[in-house]
C-alpha cells in the first residue's frame, strides 16, 4: 500500500549463530515493531492511501489491538512447540500447520474465536513479511473450515470413563477436573475458575462463570463427584503459577489419553458432550420430549433456551441414545 515499514535490525547471522535462535517471544515481538503505528491515526492512513471499505488497512493502531495479536500469536505458537517441535523460526511455517490449529480449535468448540486468530495471524506474517524474514504466506486469504474432519459429539460413556481413569494415574488434578465437566457439562474455562464457595455439595449444585461474566447455577450428574471439590481453598484449579499454561496442559494431557487408550480425539470440549447427552437422555426418561429436553440442555450448557439448534453439535438430531 505504500506504507514504510518500521525496520529493526535483526540478529545477523552471525551473531545468531553464537546465542541460537530467538524465542518465539523475540520474534513476534520484532515482527509486530515493524508495522507498530500506535499513535497515529488509522483514519488518516485509510484517507491518505485511499483504501477502501472493506480493504485490510497495514499496521497496528490500537494499544487493544496490538495485545489480541500478540496473545492470540503466542497461544498458536506454544501450540506449535507440542505439535512441531522441530519448527523454531516464523519463516518456517505453513498453510498447513496453521490449518492444524483452526481445525483443532473447531474439535475443542471454539469455532467462534477461529476467525479472531486468523486475524492476529494475518498481523504477524504483515510484520514477518515486512521484516523481509518469510517468502510465503503462513495464513490463507480465504478461510473454509474442513467441517468434514470435526468429529461432532462427545466420547462414548465407556470411552469418557476409560479416559478419566487415565488421567486419574497420569494427573489426578486433571482427572478431576474431567469427572467434573463429564458431570456438569461445564466448559474448560469454567472449570479453571471454578470456586468452592460456589457448590452446594448437599444439594449437588454449582454456580458457574460463563461468558460474558453470566453466572449460572445447574444441577450436576453425580453428585457423588463432588467430594473430591472439598478443599480450603476458595478456587478449585486456578493457583498464581498455573494461570498461564492449566488449559493448554489440560488439552496436552486429554489428547496423550485418547492417544494411548486407542480412541479418537474430541478434546477436552468432547466431555462436555458427553455429559449433554447424559443430561438429554435423562430428561427424556423423566417424561420430556426431545424438543424440550433440548431447551433444558441448552440452558444446562449456559445458552438461551430458545437456541435448540445449538445442542445439535453436542447431540446430533436422532443420535440421542
Amino acid at each position: 500500500m505504500g506504507l514504510k515499514c518500521h525496520r529493526v535490525d535483526y540478529v545477523s547471522a552471525q551473531k545468531r549463530s553464537k546465542v541460537g535462535i530467538p524465542s518465539w517471544k523475540h520474534q513476534v515481538e520484532e515482527a509486530l515493531k515493524a508495522i507498530d503505528r500506535r499513535g497515529e491515526s488509522k483514519h488518516v492512513i485509510k484517507k491518505v492511501f485511499r483504501i477502501k471499505p472493506g480493504q485490510p488497512v497495514p499496521g497496528l493502531f490500537s494499544y487493544g489491538t496490538y495485545n489480541t495479536v500478540f496473545d492470540k500469536t503466542m497461544t498458536f505458537l506454544r501450540w506449535l512447540s507440542e505439535h512441531h517441535p522441530v519448527v523454531k523460526t516464523l519463516s518456517e511455517l505453513t498453510i498447513e500447520m496453521t490449518q492444524e490449529y483452526i481445525d483443532e480449535l473447531f474439535r475443542r468448540g471454539k469455532a467462534a474465536s477461529a476467525q479472531t486468530v486468523l486475524a492476529a495471524l494475518r498481523k504477524t506474517q504483515e510484520g514477518a513479511r515486512c521484516k523481509g524474514w518469510i517468502r510465503q504466506d503462513f495464513v490463507p486469504v480465504e478461510w473454509h473450515a474442513r467441517v468434514e474432519h470435526i468429529p461432532r459429539g462427545g466420547y462414548p460413556f465407556t470411552e469418557a470413563d476409560a479416559l478419566i481413569v487415565w488421567l486419574n494415574r497420569r494427573a489426578r488434578e486433571y482427572a478431576r477436573a474431567a469427572c467434573f465437566i463429564r458431570s456438569s457439562g461445564a466448559r474448560i474455562d469454567e472449570v479453571f475458575h471454578l470456586r468452592s464457595d460456589l457448590i452446594d455439595f448437599e444439594r449437588g449444585r454449582v454456580s458457574l462463570k460463563g461468558k460474558g461474566g453470566k453466572i449460572r447455577s445447574v444441577e450436576v450428574l453425580h453428585p457423588q463427584q463432588l467430594e473430591e471439590m472439598r478443599i480450603l481453598g476458595r478456587f478449585v484449579f486456578m493457583r498464581p503459577d498455573n494461570v498461564l499454561r492449566w488449559v493448554d496442559n489440560f488439552e496436552r494431557v486429554v489428547r496423550e489419553g485418547c492417544d494411548a487408550l486407542g480412541i479418537k480425539r474430541r478434546g477436552v470440549h468432547g466431555l462436555r458432550a458427553t455429559a449433554a447427552r447424559e443430561f438429554l437422555q435423562r430428561q427424556i426418561r423423566l417424561g420430556a420430549t426431545e424438543q424440550e429436553a433440548r431447551r433444558l440442555l441448552a440452558v444446562w450448557l449456559g445458552h438461551d433456551e430458545h437456541r435448540t439448534e445449538v445442542t445439535h453439535k453436542y447431540v446430533s438430531k436422532g443420535n440421542v441414545w
